[in-house]
């Protein structure tokens, strides 16, 4: 997590929490004045946007679970799982919302603890706590799927349970035109996460639905035994 001030009082800590791949100090500044924030923002637009390239629905014991097909999906699983100390359930927060006749899963972190993070990492690093009047932007980048048009969640819906794990599939691994040779010991799991409720992020998730390109990709559902239903 890097935060960064400027010289004015009260301070003002632009926070950047969770972004795809994005390693940093946890409690390091950057001064505006020096370029520095210029070079960050170039690592940025390096960085992954966030957006799966498609969901693949697998049904388990525990109902429906959606898998997020990603470039670089391992990676993406290995850095989420360590930014979140090793409990991405406890810093991460679900999203499950529909508009205008689309879906979205999102996965975005907890703004609170990533405050309270940097509070405790400048602490260590300057020896002083962060001032209590000191306000908060907070940056991150939400890990999401946004469903196209023809999509199938109104009828499997039902079968989400309050609380969803989340799978990771890389790219490289799904063939769409054969998704039953796809290998489900390749899934990376992470949770189950309690579903986030409604309204806490319908805003900011509504504008990504209404930005997002129809994917290409049609709709894939897994039955118990891996085999894909039409």
């Amino acid at each position: 997590m890097v935060g960064m001030a400027d010289t004015n009082k009260p301070i003002t800590y632009v926070v950047l929490s969770y972004f795809p791949l994005l390693a940093g100090r946890a409690g390091e500044t950057v001064d505006l004045e020096t370029g520095e924030i210029e070079a960050l923002q170039a690592v940025m637009k390096d960085l992954p946007g966030g957006g799966a390239k498609c969901c693949l629905w697998v049904k388990g014991e525990d109902g429906l679970r959606p898998v997020l097909v990603f470039k670089d999906a391992d990676a993406v699983h290995d850095h989420m799982v360590t930014w979140a100390e090793n409990d991405p359930t406890k810093w991460f927060r679900l999203t499950v919302l529909q508009k205008d006749g689309k879906y979205l899963i999102g996965l975005a972190p907890d703004i609170g603890k990533s405050i309270e993070r940097f509070k405790i990492a400048r602490q260590l690093k300057t020896g002083f706590p962060v001032p209590e009047d000191s306000q908060f932007n907070i940056l991150f980048q939400p890990l999401h799927f946004v469903s196209g048009s023809d999509n199938m969640f109104e009828l499997i819906k039902n079968e989400l349970s309050d609380e969803v794990s989340i799978g990771f599939m890389d790219a490289s691994l799904l063939n769409v035109d054969d998704p039953e040779s796809m290998d489900p010991n390749r899934i990376r799991w992470v949770g189950p996460f309690p579903r986030a409720s409604e309204g806490l992020m319908d805003d900011y998730y509504g504008s990504i639905i209404d930005g997002a390109e129809e994917p290409t990709e049609r709709p894939i559902l897994f039955d118990g035994d891996g085999k894909s239903v039409p």
